[in-house]
């Protein structure tokens, strides 16, 4: 007579008492595998940066709306500049663009809230040339470490729109500096001027947005 497989446990006496039916026996049980810790990490991977570049989306439109009452800012834009320092912080280890980004962005989010309490004041104004020389330097940095991660991917074409659109839109904010200071000489026309500056910050602004839009859908969907 053969011997019973090994898999299989051979009844005895104590299986069965008192007249049971049935035996049931539980064997080889093995406990749920744990999660993998390299898995987690690629789903954590591909959800971070989708995260943040729609966070730097939205602090750039914060930025660009302006909600007054009684000339009071009631969406400040130092709060899309806080936006933007964060998401440029998660973003650091893409590119050391994202980091200078982070810096930039909290220096021009404490430069709004004092311009908050001085904006009637020669010290305001010059706050403002200031804001405006250091958002050029934030967005070249941004725009270089957004073609940086599309290189990476293989969209070439937002490569080139990137180097493009900041090259752009630092074109568009001397022209907004200089129009700022002539303001100052030609108070007759200022207003006119004002219209130009506030039209061609706009546009300028639209330009990154609308990059960063495109670059969050390709490279990683809705």
């Amino acid at each position: 007579m053969s011997n019973p497989p090994c898999n299989l446990a051979t009844p005895n006496k104590m299986d069965a008492g008192n007249g049971s039916q049935r035996i049931c026996r539980v064997g080889n049980v093995h406990p749920s595998p744990s999660p993998d810790p390299r898995r987690c990490q690629e789903m954590e991977s591909s959800t971070v940066p989708h995260r943040c570049y729609s966070r730097l989306f939205w602090g750039f439109i914060v930025v660009l709306v302006d909600i007054g009452v009684n000339r009071f800012d009631i969406l400040p834009d130092f709060i899309g500049y806080w936006m933007i320092s964060t998401a440029a912080r998660d973003l650091s280890s893409v590119g050391p663009e994202f980091r200078a980004v982070r810096s930039l962005a909290g220096v021009l989010a404490a430069l709004d809230i004092i311009q908050l309490f001085s904006l009637s004041s020669p010290l305001g104004s010059m706050l403002g040339i200031v804001g405006i020389l250091l958002s050029c330097a934030l967005v070249w940095q941004l725009l270089g470490g957004v073609a940086r991660d599309c290189f990476v991917h293989g969209h070439y074409d937002l490569v080139q729109s990137a180097h493009f659109r900041r090259s752009l839109y630092l074109g568009c904010m001397i022209a907004v500096a200089l129009l700022w200071i002539a303001a100052f000489y030609y108070q007759q026309v200022a207003s006119a001027i004002g219209l130009i500056v506030v039209l061609t910050g706009i546009f300028a602004t639209l330009l990154v947005v609308a990059l960063l839009r495109t670059a969050r859908l390709r490279l990683f969907g809705a």
